[in-house]
């Protein structure tokens, strides 16, 4: 909105002085005056309906122009999903925060407007997965997050051949080209990657070394990111390692945080693992980056290890130079905290303190491929 200056125009006299001429400034001076008010207002028509009372119909007077046909409006669909998927505010708490503002909008009915606006943006839905297909980093995500409509379905065919996974998953690519390696997968994973255009490298070898080493051999990009299926990614870790690889380092790897509430051993232990780890440089094995040149240099993943590549990784990470530990975290599955106590915890952290990537035993393997690790999955 620009308010001319009453009475006066370019070129005239000023009124101060007298003698000079006036001129228009490219900037005009500003005034900002912010309101607030419901993310959706509601406006109500009420309309004179009349009755005979003889035969008893009811006569009501025409409805406005401005009231419309429908009664939401064609923007209000797509701001719950951008609410929800753009800024993190689930459907329900924006219930509660309209009804405080006495204008409800139930989370079952903002489902529905979402749902409805989505279909005109399907092209793009399209458009984005064909992007994605092209980029060198794909991580899959399988949650704990039932996808009820999916588990109805494959119910009468959970004895079949069919694959019947059932819960959601979220694809994070990074474009350039990639690879996807699936060792002995039980779920839609495959599936859903070969879908998305992924090539996916199949194998059997329950060894998280040779999997890994086998996706890294198809791989075409200059960056690797080793990732454990049940990690959940982030752009924010993404993005803080590729910043350390363009500043020089030769790898790195990001600390990460459980997906579930720590036992009380677990809530005293974990802290003082993540202090002396971002001391010393050292993270899990469970989110792990470096350039293709470093991975060549360090012979890859040393596969006469089923428990200690990681480490044996990263100490040849660290042997070529600088090992990175990004400020960003990942979230990792807190499963197997439901099958080990805090003793046998300590006895590992000793064990791998001590032997470093030879600190594997039978019981260790059996906790991490055996049927503890099963048993951990229920």
């Amino acid at each position: 909105m620009i308010q001319l200056t009453p009475q006066l125009r370019p070129g005239d006299l000023c009124p101060d002085c007298k003698q000079g001429k006036l001129y228009l400034l490219k900037r005009p001076a500003q005034i900002v005056r912010i309101t607030a008010r419901s993310l959706f207002a509601a406006t109500r028509f009420e309309l004179e309906k009349l009755r005979c009372k003889l035969c008893g119909k009811t006569f009501t007077a025409p409805a406005p122009p401005e009231a419309g046909l429908e009664k939401y409006d064609s923007n209000v669909g797509p701001m719950p999903g951008y609410l929800r998927f753009g800024g993190g505010l689930p459907h329900y708490r924006l219930d509660t925060m309209q009804t405080g503002l006495g204008v409800r909008l139930p989370a079952s009915t903002q489902w529905e407007l979402t749902a409805k606006a989505g279909q005109a943006l399907e092209p793009v839905q399209e458009a984005l997965i064909t992007l994605a297909a092209q980029g060198y980093l794909i991580h899959n995500d399988d949650t704990t997050m039932r996808v009820q409509s999916l588990a109805k379905e494959t119910g009468a065919t959970t004895k079949g051949k069919e694959r019947t996974g059932i819960f959601t998953t979220s694809l994070l690519s990074e474009v350039e080209g990639h690879r996807m390696a699936v060792d002995a997968s039980t779920d839609s994973t495959p599936l859903i990657a070969e879908e998305m255009g992924a090539r996916v490298i199949r194998v059997e070898h329950r060894r998280i070394s040779a999997t890994r080493n086998a996706g890294a051999s198809a791989a075409q990009g200059k960056v690797f990111f080793f990732v454990d299926a049940d990690t959940q990614a982030n752009e924010w870790a993404v993005g803080a390692a590729l910043d350390a690889l363009r500043s020089g380092a030769a790898g790195g790897g990001c600390v990460f945080e459980f997906d579930r509430p720590l036992p009380l051993w677990g809530r005293i232990m974990y802290p003082v693992g993540v202090g002396i780890g971002r001391l010393i440089r050292w993270v899990g094995g469970c989110f792990l980056f470096c350039t293709r040149e470093a991975y060549d240099a360090a012979g890859g993943f040393s596969e006469r290890l089923y428990a200690g590549e990681d480490i044996a990784f990263i100490q040849a990470l660290k042997r070529l130079g600088r090992f990175a530990v990004p400020k960003p975290t990942v979230v990792t599955s807190g499963r197997k905290l439901d099958v080990i106590g805090p003793w046998e915890a300590i006895r590992l952290l000793l064990a791998i303190a001590i032997r470093s990537p030879r600190h594997e035993k039978k019981d260790g393997l059996d906790f991490l491929y055996g049927k503890r690790a099963q048993d951990s999955r229920k």
